[in-house]
């Protein structure tokens, strides 16, 4: 538990360091529109490498959609909780806990939208952190905490979240690869979402909820 909260903590640290970086190191005016870009030469650099892969864009968008119908599974299984058990609180108190994480997830979109680090390279659309990025990695990361306070059977449990593991490694992949962000925004979404999941398992842990 401990543990998970210092990783938490070195992870958010790195992510606030990194939008330092991106505010100070090398701001190049090569962005959608000619909008400004920390580290710059690094991330066209990276960019101009990987290209720009149209059907790795469409699979991180799916995987989006896949990531946003567990969210949904969990609301269902909450209220399938409430009607069976006739009571609102008797409903799992991991699952409120992380309806809690999916609210803090939201106002950290709607922060970044309106607090821009960077645009999109070809899009003048906020871009850092990656939105997509941190919805699935968190949602898949915090179900692969949770699958072991509601599974009995092992083997079905290591399943799921090898499952869920794949999901956000492709996701993570596919975005790099379609071009549609620069690294740092994909680095910075993936440093913040892990943080997160490392909080919510902090919390698990500690309450010790079923």
């Amino acid at each position: 538990m401990k543990r998970y909260r210092m990783w938490a903590v070195i992870l958010l640290v790195l992510f606030l360091g990194l939008i330092g970086a991106l505010l100070s190191v090398d701001v190049q005016y090569v962005g959608a529109g000619g909008t400004s870009l920390g580290l710059a030469r690094m991330n066209t650099w990276l960019l101009g490498v990987l290209g720009t892969h149209v059907w790795w864009y469409e699979l991180s968008e799916w995987l989006g959609v896949l990531s946003l119908l567990v969210v949904g599974g969990f609301g269902i299984l909450a209220l399938a909780q409430m009607i069976q058990r006739r009571s609102l609180k008797k409903i799992d108190s991991s699952l409120y806990v992380l309806f809690l994480f999916y609210v803090l997830l939201a106002f950290l979109y709607g922060f970044f939208e309106m607090f821009v680090i960077n645009y999109r390279p070809f899009v003048l659309e906020p871009s850092f952190p990656s939105s997509h990025i941190l919805l699935v990695v968190f949602v898949m990361g915090s179900t692969c905490v949770l699958l072991p306070h509601m599974m009995s059977s092992g083997r079905k449990t290591l399943l799921l979240q090898g499952l869920c593991l794949l999901v956000a490694v492709s996701t993570i992949v596919g975005r790099l690869l379609s071009g549609v962000h620069w690294s740092t925004d994909i680095l910075g979404a993936v440093i913040l979402a892990t943080s997160l999941v490392l909080f919510f398992a902090a919390v698990i842990r500690k309450g010790g909820f079923r």
